[in-house]
């Protein structure tokens, strides 16, 4: 849970309402599968990182902003607050995770 890798929202509390509901969900897959862990496949873990990570309408505001906690002191490499967030925003990158769940199938998950 968190602020990062996740689709920027000026709402904490619409933040973590629905990803405590994603992290239920898996919990409950787990569970129901009779397995202990969950880890992303390698490929998966890939993909997104290459996903949160692209440019974004933000790109440009960080390359001109002081240097700063919010752009990794301009490095703009991966390690600023805002380098790493789904492109859609909050409500888009929900109905993702909505529709990954609806499948039922945990692509991109090893569950042992």
């Amino acid at each position: 849970m968190g602020i990062t890798q996740t689709g920027g929202s000026p709402s904490f509390t619409y933040r973590y309402d629905t990803q405590s509901e994603h992290i239920a969900h898996l919990i409950t897959e787990v569970n129901a599968r009779g397995a202990g862990t969950i880890d992303p496949t390698a490929e998966a873990e890939a993909a997104y990182v290459n996903l949160a990570t692209r440019s974004t309408g933000m790109t440009r505001h960080q390359r001109l902003c002081t240097p700063g906690f919010y752009n990794a002191e301009g490095k703009l490499s991966g390690g600023g607050f805002f380098d790493a967030t789904y492109p859609g925003g909050a409500v888009r990158f929900n109905k993702m995770l909505s529709r990954w769940r609806d499948q039922g199938e945990l692509e991109g998950l090893v569950v042992t």
